[in-house]
């Protein structure tokens, strides 16, 4: 439990500091490939089996991140360009880890209706109080400052609470329903519903390319989740359904 963490506090500080010498569509172009290292990492570690349609799925959701994030604008390869492929590799070992954390906090829970709950309970805090930990031994690096307003503590607490603590417990609670590489495909959802929510309330437009792009990740979602459904018992030796169900 303390690698995922390690992995979500080191995925936030990489990309961070990439985002210093690197454009912001780049950025986001370069951590959505985790994507993509999901996949390979899974294979490497023998978390999963990647199968023909999630293969496929990848590459259309790549190709609508490509369309939405227009990232090659800007050109040469800088540091930040590095630092935010890290990032990628490091959420891709995050998403991956999940399952065995779980299998882990199974283990040490009685197993009941509440087991699920409970296992997630323990691997959320486990994961918060790591990563919180972790960014504190980064601090020296640089002088941090907080100007606290009214905005910025309302800021501080949907971040906080809403969008890492609450949606950090929805993945280790749920997650376990698909492959880590189908889990990865459906966090590119992310870039679309920003996408829609800008267009909504910050009267932004969406341009086709654009468009063209959240319909390619939309597709890539549905048919991972296809192949999802039909695989086989053997495909995930690491999956916690099995455990959770007992």
């Amino acid at each position: 439990m303390l690698v995922l963490g390690a992995t979500l506090g080191l995925g936030y500080i990489l990309q961070n500091i990439g985002l210093i010498t690197t454009t912001t569509s780049k950025s986001a172009f370069l951590t959505s490939t985790t994507v993509i290292w999901t996949p390979i990492l899974a294979i490497l570690l023998g978390r999963e089996r990647l199968r023909r349609n999630v293969a496929i799925a990848v590459l259309i959701t790549v190709a609508g991140i490509l369309l939405m994030t227009h990232p090659f604008s800007a050109s040469g390869v800088v540091v930040g360009d590095i630092l935010s492929t890290a990032c990628a590799i490091s959420f891709g070992l995050f998403i991956i880890w999940i399952d065995r954390s779980m299998l882990d906090a199974l283990e040490l829970v009685d197993h009941g209706t509440s087991a699920e709950h409970e296992a997630s309970m323990m691997v959320t805090g486990t994961m918060m109080v790591t990563s919180t930990l972790f960014f504190f031994l980064c601090l020296p690096v640089e002088s941090p400052y907080v100007h606290f307003t009214a905005f910025s503590i309302e800021a501080l607490l949907y971040t906080g609470l809403i969008s890492t603590v609450f949606t950090a417990y929805l993945q280790t609670r749920y997650q376990n329903h698909v492959s880590p590489s189908v889990a990865a495909i459906i966090y590119m959802l992310e870039p679309v519903v920003a996408m829609i929510v800008a267009e909504i309330f910050l009267t932004e437009r969406m341009g086709f390319p654009e468009l063209l792009g959240g319909v390619l990740i939309i597709l890539g979602v549905i048919i991972a989740q296809v192949s999802d459904r039909s695989s086989k018992p053997g495909d995930r030796p690491f999956t916690t359904s099995a455990v959770i169900h007992e």
